[in-house]
């Protein structure tokens, strides 16, 4: 599949639509972490990048677990990653790979939490995503600004048992990497993280338009489908100790919807190694 698309005997010097796989590619994931079941469809790795699939292990024990640095060159938040799949997108034939796209899904979860606080609480799980973006990128800087801009299109979703919403991290430059996400909490202190990374590999070499106008011209169309479908295949049920957790998390609130508008998070007021969630006021009660 692809095979002349795969070659690089060209250069792209017109606008194209990126072709790749599809959610009729993508293979079907089940597992559980602490009895909640996870199980989506992912497309499969077919990549020319150096990076190795991750596929998850049929139960996950993750109650009392330490879970390893989310970046090994600071701490703040554990990860666990169950499943990791990268897969290329290309142009014209002859015009070689213009786009990959990986699809991890991981468990994550913040060092300093204080045990009343549940992320199943709206407001909770609204500063907890907040501190996760910080930690994730907040530590990189344009000579000028912040390097990345998050959440961008925030959209509660309803289709699941708890809170959840899917967002975008985007550059705050022309650079060739963006992120759309995902998030839920599956205990009071974990959330489940659904990422796509999207890497340009553009090389366009025409003198006479900028290099936004290069990357306008690939009609990415089929990666965000692709994204979306992985999406829609998402399904978590929650253990009964995760439900009761829950309830006890929403005893008493009227209104346990998200905020419909979440901005850009100045990340430079953020430290998500002190702040406390109890500055919400919100929690278990």
């Amino acid at each position: 599949m692809f095979l002349l698309h795969k070659l690089k005997l060209r250069q792209v010097n017109e606008p194209c639509i990126l072709t790749g796989l599809t959610i009729r590619q993508a293979k079907h994931y089940s597992f559980t972490l602490d009895g909640t079941r996870i199980s989506l469809k992912v497309p499969k790795h077919n990549t020319e990048l150096l990076a190795e699939p991750v596929s998850p292990k049929t139960h996950y024990d993750i109650e009392g677990v330490h879970l390893k640095e989310m970046i090994n060159t600071r701490d703040g938040w554990g990860a666990l990653g169950s499943v990791f799949r990268s897969c290329d997108f290309y142009g014209p034939i002859f015009g070689g790979r213009l786009a990959s796209m990986s699809t991890s899904v991981a468990i994550v979860t913040p060092r300093k939490i204080e045990d009343k606080v549940s992320f199943f609480h709206p407001r909770s799980f609204e500063y907890g995503v907040g501190q996760l973006l910080a930690f994730e990128h907040g530590d990189e800087h344009l000579i000028d600004r912040q390097a990345w801009l998050a959440p961008i299109e925030w959209q509660p979703l309803t289709q699941f048992e708890s809170v959840a919403a899917r967002f975008n991290v985007e550059p705050n430059s022309l650079r060739h990497t963006e992120c759309r996400c995902l998030a839920l909490p599956i205990t009071n202190h974990h959330l489940l993280e659904l990422k796509f990374v999207i890497n340009w590999n553009v090389d366009y070499q025409n003198d006479n338009i900028s290099k936004e106008e290069e990357r306008n011209w690939l009609d990415r169309r089929n990666i965000y489908q692709l994204i979306d479908d992985v999406i829609d295949s998402l399904e978590v049920t929650l253990s009964d100790e995760a439900r009761a957790q829950q309830a006890k998390a929403l005893e008493g609130l009227n209104d346990t919807s998200l905020t419909t508008s979440y901005p850009p998070i100045d990340f430079s007021k953020m430290d998500g190694n002190e702040q406390s969630y109890q500055q919400l006021g919100q929690g278990v009660k």
